[in-house]
């Protein structure tokens, strides 16, 4: 009786340790996975990718909105479930965006010699976790990326495979002015159809907005430009690349863009 009483505490305790640890292992099983893509990453550089990425079926505007006014930066980790992309399509998809994007001269999809400083990729949703294979389409792939001139987070549509926010710091070969004119690809690569007019800019040139032609979506994008200060301390090998001999950091370019929902009327969107 008492070893069938000892045995009933333990198994009351492995289980509340399962329900309770869920979450965090969840998070070691992806954190595994994105450690083995980092060494993977590559072979995954050397494969062409093309545009097939762009050919996974899209969902409809009204949907797209939907999501957007429910945005939080803040997602829960989850697997993939049927239809959503993999891991490894996410971080092509970010590859093949940034070397079509034009934002610096540097081909991530093919360059086998890449001077990649780190790959990581967490799948999130915005929905109620038991939600996500109802709602596959609030789910993002957050795909960070790093080279020596660059550094980026991508948030991929886990259904769509399209670029919705992307937050961008570039180090070499720094535009002159804010390249508004971005937001016409981006709004492309998401299979939106730029509003012929044009993308509106503020007078600052800091930010710009391109609307969407037939829907309230509008695509929007921020810049800001860092001269280098500060003295940075214990840093990596890499992160010694991204500094001058006198430890000040490079000069770069912070641009994001992503995409929104229209507050004014057709043509009057303000940036």
């Amino acid at each position: 009786m008492k070893k069938t009483y000892k045995y009933t505490i333990i198994a009351v305790f492995l289980a509340a340790v399962f329900s309770l640890g869920s979450v965090e292992g969840m998070n070691l099983i992806l954190h595994w996975r994105e450690h083995q893509l980092l060494y993977t990453g590559r072979e995954i550089v050397a494969e062409s990718v093309g545009d097939g990425w762009q050919e996974r079926d899209n969902i409809p505007a009204d949907t797209i909105v939907e999501v957007i006014q429910n945005w939080e930066d803040r997602m829960t980790v989850h697997a993939p479930v049927n239809g959503q992309l993999s891991m490894q399509d996410a971080v092509k998809t970010a590859k093949a965006w940034l070397t079509q994007m034009e934002l610096e001269s540097y081909d991530w999809e093919r360059n086998v010699d890449s001077q990649m400083g780190s790959v990581f990729a967490t799948l999130g949703t915005m929905a109620k976790p038991e939600e996500v294979q109802e709602k596959p389409y609030y789910s993002f792939w957050k795909v960070q990326l790093s080279s020596r001139s660059l550094e980026a987070v991508l948030y991929v549509n886990a259904v769509t495979a399209g670029i919705w926010k992307s937050e961008i710091k570039i180090y070499e070969s720094l535009p002159d002015d804010m390249p508004y004119w971005k937001l016409r690809n981006f709004l492309e690569f998401n299979k939106l159809t730029p509003y012929h007019k044009g993308a509106v800019c503020n007078k600052g040139r800091t930010r710009a907005v391109w609307e969407e032609e037939n829907s309230r979506l509008c695509a929007r994008m921020e810049f800001a430009r860092y001269e280098g200060s500060g003295y940075r301390k214990d840093l990596s090998d890499f992160d010694r690349e991204l500094v001058d001999p006198n430890g000040i950091q490079r000069k770069s370019v912070v641009m994001t863009m992503r995409l929104g929902v229209r507050h004014e009327a057709q043509g009057n969107e303000k940036p």
